[in-house]
C-alpha cells in the first residue's frame, strides 16, 4: 500500500495527485487528512481504501501531535461515520493517552495510529 498526506495547504501533494494515484495504483491507498468538510468530500469522492484522520497546523513541518478526539467527539464521530458509509476504513492518529484511546473507541474508529513523538 501507499500512504499520502493531503494537507489543507497542499504543500506535499495536490487533489489531482490523489485522484491520479487512486485511479492508477495497483495497491491499497491510505489518505491522511485533516477533519474538514473539504477533505471529507475529497475522500468520499476518491474512495481511498483507508483514511487516517490527523490534526493539522499550517505552521508545522510535519504532524507534531495526535488528534484531540476527546475534545471533538461529535465532529470526529460524524467524520468516521461518513467515511465508513462510503466504504472507507478509518483510523485516527492520536497521542498515547488513555483518554484519547477511549474516545477513539467511543466515536467508532476501528483503528488508531499512536503518535510516538514523545518517546523519540
Amino acid at each position: 500500500g501507499i500512504t499520502v498526506h493531503l494537507r489543507e495547504d497542499r504543500r506535499h501533494i495536490t487533489d489531482r495527485d490523489v485522484r491520479i494515484l487512486r485511479q492508477t495504483l495497483d495497491t491499497r491507498m491510505n489518505l491522511e487528512m485533516a477533519v474538514t468538510e473539504e477533505m471529507l468530500a475529497i475522500a468520499v469522492e476518491t474512495k481511498p481504501h483507508f483514511c487516517c484522520l490527523v490534526p493539522e497546523k499550517r505552521q508545522e513541518v510535519t504532524t507534531e501531535g495526535g488528534l484531540d478526539v476527546a475534545g471533538q467527539r461529535e465532529k470526529i464521530r460524524d467524520a468516521c461515520k461518513r467515511l465508513a458509509d462510503a466504504g472507507i476504513q478509518v483510523s485516527l492518529f492520536i497521542d498515547a493517552d488513555e483518554e484519547q484511546i477511549k474516545a477513539a473507541a467511543e466515536v467508532g474508529a476501528p483503528f488508531i495510529e499512536i503518535h510516538t513523538g514523545c518517546y523519540a
